[in-house]
């Protein structure tokens, strides 16, 4: 198995503008349109995905298998919002961030987010039983 060799401290910022598809479905019935935690923890899970993806071999993926998240603040259609990923821990092939989601000077969310490295035959292996 591949081992993880990359610089704990590192991180990677990406920035979204919410979108009307990023927006809490039951709140808009109410004319409420916030982005929805479960599309935050989306694009939170990309930066912490696109932080590794220059480390692993082309042959190997991410995946994530812990998420703990505070939303803090709601932020609308429009928002320009920026999300930083801190590599915290390594181990072995395994991964752990600290995650802070920015919008202006406001705190959006922080998170901690755990992610695995492994093959890609493996995961399809493991997925089709190929």
């Amino acid at each position: 198995m591949y081992m993880l060799e990359i610089p704990e401290g590192i991180t990677y910022t990406m920035t979204f503008e919410v979108s009307p598809g990023d927006i809490e479905d039951f709140l808009s019935e109410y004319g409420i349109d916030v982005l929805s935690t479960s599309r935050l923890l989306h694009y939170m899970a990309l930066a912490a995905r696109e932080l590794l993806k220059k480390y692993i071999p082309a042959d190997h993926t991410s995946v994530g298998y812990y998420f703990e998240i505070y939303h803090l603040k709601p932020t609308t259609i429009g928002e320009r919002v920026s999300i930083t990923a801190k590599l915290i821990k390594i181990d072995k092939y395994k991964a752990e961030f600290e995650l802070t989601v920015e919008s202006g000077n406001d705190i959006v969310a922080r998170a901690r987010h755990k992610r695995r490295m492994i093959s890609v035959q493996e995961l399809l292996r493991r997925v089709y039983g190929v």
